[in-house]
């Protein structure tokens, strides 16, 4: 490798999850490598540990702020117009217009919601 590029760091990126996850089965905790910043010859990688089963702070300011929004519970099944459907999966602080973090069964994709969004939803399905 001659220098750093997004098209070879996506593929370490891929590279550092497929190995993280092995290591992380063997210690039972999860690794998510999040945001690497650049430049031609340095790489800044971060990475995320939880320990396996608990609640990422995402999910933990969920948790403590669906109850003030009358949200459903955590990892609930929203359906939404459209037959949408989407897994509350967390609470985004940074993100004050749309702070639910919902993640859409069709895709896996993840995507902010609205605080407002109980008004679209057709249909809530716990899990």
């Amino acid at each position: 490798m001659q220098q750093f590029t997004s098209e070879n760091l996506d593929k370490l990126r891929s590279d550092l999850s497929n190995t993280l996850k092995a290591l992380g089965e063997e210690h039972e905790i999860t690794f998510e490598v999040e945001d690497i910043k650049y430049s031609s010859h340095n790489a800044t990688i971060e990475l995320k540990t939880t320990i396996s089963g608990a609640y990422t702070q995402e999910q933990r300011d969920y948790i403590r702020y669906a109850d003030l929004y009358n949200l459903p519970e955590l990892d609930s099944i929203i359906t939404i117009k459209h037959d949408e459907r989407y897994k509350l999966v967390g609470w985004s602080l940074k993100a004050r217009k749309y702070s639910i973090i919902a993640e859409n069964l069709s895709d896996g994709r993840a995507y902010k919601l609205g605080r407002d969004i109980m008004n679209y939803v057709v249909a809530v399905d716990k899990v």
